[in-house]
């Protein structure tokens, strides 16, 4: 493989506490009562908008309060982008070595642009990927392959050259559609049995199983 295209949240940041918290906060700022962190891990992975959309309909919301807990949701983002984010132990080597051997990297998640570019820019150094999408308006969001096509055009590899690597159904699904090779990881916030039934290319339980990728065809 010459480009490793990686999901951000669950796959190279541990980021549900954070996730979990800011949307707690705007619940709570409208009256509503907070939603345990681990449920979140059912939420995540279409983009900030779905992710509140599913919680105000988990606690009752309101349809017309679901924007305002959207606005407040982003903004608790901007001041509070990282909160208690880990990256995955391991991950960093394993993205070094990757890079050593000449090696592409790209970020491609949705979640919203600014929140991706500075957990990116905090967690890993400058120049270690060469390309990092987040949602923003003039890209559709994953599943769609317009933004893997985009990552593919600007980097001149082809699409037998590439590896979309994700811990959710969004990310197999985006791989799928854009034509190139897809691999679940089971340390993030879906179950393997679900991963598996998405039928990836390959599946990997530890961080260290990502190697079994550099000579993939």
């Amino acid at each position: 493989m010459k480009l490793y295209i990686f999901d951000l949240d669950g796959t190279l940041l541990n980021t549900l506490g954070v996730i979990a918290d800011n949307s707690n906060y705007a619940l709570k700022k409208y009256g509503y009562e907070p939603v345990d962190t681990e449920k979140y891990t059912s939420y995540i992975g279409n983009g900030a908008r779905v992710l509140i959309e599913r919680v105000s309909e988990y606690r009752g919301v309101a349809p017309d309060a679901i924007d305002d807990i959207y606005k407040a949701f982003l903004l608790r983002y901007i001041e509070n982008p990282l909160g208690d984010t880990t990256a995955y132990e391991g991950i960093e080597e394993m993205l070094e070595k990757l890079k050593k051997r000449g090696s592409y990297l790209a970020v491609l998640t949705n979640k919203p642009d600014g929140a991706a570019q500075s957990s990116i820019e905090s967690y890993f150094r400058k120049g270690l990927f060469d390309m990092v999408i987040g949602q923003q308006e003039r890209y559709k969001r994953k599943p769609d392959p317009q933004t893997v096509e985009l990552i593919l055009s600007s980097l001149g590899i082809r699409k037998s050259e590439a590896v979309m690597i994700g811990d959710s159904d969004v990310d197999i699904k985006t791989g799928k559609n854009a034509g190139i090779k897809t691999c679940a990881v089971t340390w993030g916030y879906v179950d393997k049995n679900e991963l598996a039934s998405l039928n990836p290319d390959i599946i990997i339980d530890k961080v260290c199983e990502l190697e079994k990728l550099i000579y993939e065809e």
